[in-house]
């Protein structure tokens, strides 16, 4: 799994956005301790598109530096093992979801989430962006030892 140029940066982000996490914990200032929430927010999904195209390498696509969004790699790389389960997850798209609401706060009063919430930067907490991290590290975890087996 280490011959994949993609697996030490996803390492790298996921590591990034447990330690802005426990940042979170010391700060003091609300201001402060969103703009941490936030800056782990859009590290999860940058750890996810690294993902998208880790995963594409595994399956051999030819170019998997051309996948940005989880639509590209459902559209391009579809039937792949694992591709399915990723566009399945609620964490996954609630974590573009939510980078997409931060990175483009003009877009309207609130994104949807997965199917069923509203939502808006200020719904960020230090418990949901744990449980979304701890959610998509089994996710991925569980993906690579499927890749093993093979």
């Amino acid at each position: 799994m280490s011959s994949n140029p993609y697996f030490s940066r996803v390492q790298q982000k996921l590591s990034h956005s447990r330690l802005l996490l426990n940042l979170c914990q010391t700060a003091t200032q609300s201001q402060e301790q969103q703009a941490l929430l936030e800056s782990c927010v859009v590290s999860l999904a940058i750890s996810m598109r690294l993902y998208f195209r880790e995963l594409g390498h595994n399956l051999s696509y030819p170019m998997p530096e051309r996948l940005f969004t989880l639509e590209d790699l459902i559209s391009d790389v579809s039937g792949g093992v694992g591709v399915e389960e990723l566009s399945a997850q609620e964490s996954v798209v609630s974590i573009l979801a939510a980078e997409k609401a931060i990175l483009n706060p003009s877009v309207g009063a609130g994104q949807m989430i997965g199917s069923s919430a509203v939502f808006s930067p200020s719904d960020l907490d230090r418990r949901l962006l744990l449980g979304w991290l701890s959610s998509v590290e089994e996710l991925i975890e569980r993906q690579r030892q499927s890749f093993l087996e093979y």
